[in-house]
């Protein structure tokens, strides 16, 4: 759990974040000055096989960053730092489906020691347009933080790793 809780506070992987090739790249997505982006949400990923606590169902990351203001321009940095293919459980998403915000009333948090929620319910016909996000080793992805997107489920030995942060255009609070 340590190793869990230290691993997004390494300098050495925040700092790929904030390096000009990124500021500079989120910049150029959001349509913002370089010195008008603010950063947050710093994550590293360890999906397990067969893990069962840390699968999250279909959400949007706006509740998690944004509960107050939705209207941020924003966009999820996701970094793969293993190999990312269906079999180590790889992000699912719903391409167009961006658009609109969900404004969820409240979070599902588990008793069980599970990741904290806040679920979403796409249609059936979205379903359909369900994508796997297949990435190597140093792809960087670039996605809108209204995105419908979900965990896939790591049925390979190995542990699935991923780093990730969010990029907010802060002139749009």
């Amino acid at each position: 759990g340590n190793l869990y809780d230290e691993l997004k506070l390494n300098a050495s992987i925040r700092s790929i974040f904030y390096s000009h090739k990124f500021i500079s790249y989120f910049s150029k997505l959001l349509r913002a000055h370089e010195c008008d982006l603010y950063i947050n949400g710093y994550m590293v990923r360890l999906d397990i096989p067969y893990d069962t606590r840390n699968i999250l169902d279909w959400h949007q990351d706006s509740p998690y960053y944004e509960q107050t203001y939705p209207e941020f321009n924003s966009a999820v940095c996701w970094l793969p730092l293993t190999k990312n293919t269906i079999d180590n459980g790889t992000l699912k998403l719903i391409p167009c489906t961006h658009e609109k915000f969900i404004s969820v009333p409240h979070k599902n948090k588990n008793l069980d020691n599970t990741s904290t929620q806040y679920p979403i319910k796409p249609s059936s016909k979205q379903l359909q347009n369900t994508k796997d996000l297949t990435s190597e080793l140093g792809d960087m992805c670039a996605l809108h933080i209204n995105l419908f997107h979900r965990s896939g489920e790591n049925t390979s030995s190995k542990c699935r790793i991923t780093a990730g942060c969010r990029y907010h255009d802060m002139t749009k609070s």
